[in-house]
């Protein structure tokens, strides 16, 4: 029984890093509008060594935060990895499956020290074999960066159970710094913090608390710079969020009870998409059974430490409640991927506590194999299919194949470049103009009409025939030399100006 439950163990994390490592192993991965945005910043510090206090604008300007943006500490990434990979995207998504893969381990070795070894393992197997984990190391995108901070904090909040100022510190300063990756991952994080170091921890000490502050403050410095020298719209966007529960923003009124269903519905399916049970109706009930399983063994939790450091996440669960309570807009799951890494050890420290009982072992193990069996079933089909997805015109091979097929009909003589794609903004193209071409061709070609002219056509899937409406208002003008339907989706044509 011992060597199957090894066997078990080894297959499923082995199974959970084949998922990580899929477009690492292809080459192949997404390559749109927020990544070339990005990449475009990050050769900006890389290269042309202007460097920058704030990253892009929450929501790219659609969230309804006017004047708040996420801190730059991901595009100073991304400049590191494009230095190291001489520009090549591809360097974001290994340095992505080893951080992955890294976080996996961090994760067993601080649940270990915490909770014990058999909590590490099946904190580890959970953390393996959960989609949303697993998923951050198969796109490059700023919240998927985020366990570079997340698992510290994680641990830093245990850490702060002795009340030291060196933990208050690390503590709070890692709370803001998730800033650098998400704006929403912070503010929860930071509301924890306090509710936590208050609450909980029921910390007195005015000198800790100036600590505390000066984490905070420490953390969002970037942020603060550059509000000291704009005006401070950071503040305006803030007053702006607290008032949207008053002022409507929207044509429908503020509803109480629609909103609350909304931020559960939103809450609750991050819970659903950590344990995919294969049974419909388990994936319904399973959130309500989870987060009153944590309550119930807290509370009877008899180690004082270990119940003050369950209490501190399930209050991280509560912040993000609360914080988005007010947010008019849809509460996407990557404003919560924090709590993502938080469920593994919440779920693994019920499992350990609930098998001391008799009847609960055998519920909870007729759910693990449920649970794994899934799993099982669904991963290496997943695995296999992912490996082989050509990818349309999302990924970047039908983005370079595109290329390589206006390039060489270009043999080497000058022409322009007009691109349609549905986000309006031509960022991911733009780079790969700048990199892929000047790497493989030593050409650039500026994004306008010469005598020689290609049109890029990524089709929108929702009304594919959108394109023609930019060709009849925008172009206009040139004479169709010849037209390419390619696999991936993408339709190009070649003009010349009459």
């Amino acid at each position: 029984m011992k060597y199957l439950m090894v066997a078990v163990v080894i297959v499923l994390v082995a199974l959970g890093v084949m998922l990580r490592v899929v477009e690492t192993a292809n080459g192949n991965y997404v390559f749109g509008f927020d990544q070339g945005l990005d990449f475009m910043a990050a050769r900006s510090i890389a290269v042309d060594h202007k460097l920058t206090l704030i990253g892009s604008e929450a929501g790219a300007g659609f969230a309804g935060l006017p004047g708040i943006f996420h801190g730059p500490g991901y595009r100073y990434i991304l400049a590191a990895l494009l230095f190291v990979s001489s520009g090549n995207p591809y360097g974001a998504i290994v340095a992505l499956g080893i951080i992955s893969i890294a976080a996996l381990w961090f994760i067993y070795w601080f649940v270990k020290k915490i909770f014990g070894f058999h909590t590490a393992v099946v904190s580890l197997i959970l953390a393996a074999v959960s989609l949303p984990l697993s998923a951050q190391a198969r796109m490059i995108w700023a919240p998927n960066f985020s366990a570079l901070i997340a698992l510290p904090f994680l641990y830093a909040v245990w850490l702060s159970r002795k009340k030291t100022l060196t933990a208050v510190f690390v503590t709070s300063f890692f709370a803001a710094l998730l800033y650098h990756f998400e704006l929403p991952m912070a503010a929860p994080a930071m509301l924890m913090t306090v509710l936590y170091f208050g609450f909980i921890l029921k910390i007195r000490d005015i000198k800790a608390w100036v600590v505390v502050c000066a984490g905070f403050l420490a953390g969002l410095s970037p942020m603060i710079l550059f509000e000291s020298r704009h005006g401070w719209g950071v503040v305006k966007g803030i007053l702006s969020y607290g008032s949207r529960v008053t002022t409507p923003v929207t044509a429908a009124p503020f509803s109480w009870s629609f909103e609350l269903a909304g931020d559960v519905n939103a809450l609750f399916a991050t819970i659903r998409e950590s344990f995919l049970f294969p049974v419909p109706w388990m994936r319904t009930v399973f959130p309500w059974i989870f987060l009153c399983s944590v309550l119930w063994y807290a509370y009877r939790e008899k180690k004082q430490e270990i119940k003050a450091y369950v209490y501190g996440l399930l209050l991280l669960i509560a912040a993000h409640f609360f914080i988005f309570f007010p947010y008019r807009g849809p509460v996407y799951s990557h404003y919560l991927t924090l709590l993502y890494f938080v469920y593994p050890i919440l779920a693994s420290y019920v499992a350990m506590r609930a098998f001391s009982g008799r009847l609960t072992r055998w519920v909870l193990c007729a759910a693990g194999i449920l649970l794994f069996s899934g799993v099982l079933m669904r991963m290496p089909k997943t695995i296999l299919t992912d490996y082989r997805d050509y990818g349309g015109t999302a990924k970047i091979r039908g983005k370079t194949e595109a290329l390589d097929v206006i390039y060489s009909d270009a043999a080497g003589k000058p022409f322009g470049l007009l691109v349609f794609t549905p986000p309006v903004i031509p960022y991911a193209y733009e780079y790969l103009a700048t990199w892929y071409g000047s790497r493989t061709y030593g050409y650039v070609p500026p994004f306008e009409r010469k005598p020689v002219f290609y049109l890029l056509i990524e089709p929108d899937p929702e009304k594919p025939w959108s394109y023609n409406g930019w060709l009849e208002t925008v172009i206009k003008t040139g004479a169709v030399v010849k037209t390419w339907n390619l696999p991936s989706g993408f339709i190009i044509e070649k003009r010349t100006e009459e």
